[in-house]
């Protein structure tokens, strides 16, 4: 799998997990996203994503 499509596979399962607490659910969803994307990014280099960029859906 390449390198951005684990990227945006990593971001989308982080973004229906952030969906799925109660505490979030009066957030608009781009604020989910939003969210996803920065996680993504910090947890990158140990996912061996390299500096690829991480881009919301």
């Amino acid at each position: 799998m390449m390198r951005q499509d684990r990227a945006e596979k990593v971001r989308e399962t982080i973004e229906e997990e952030l969906g799925s607490f109660v505490q979030f659910a009066d957030l608009p969803a781009t604020e989910i996203e939003t969210m996803a994307v920065r996680i993504t990014r910090a947890i990158a280099p140990w996912l061996d994503l390299g500096g690829e960029e991480v881009r919301a859906a």
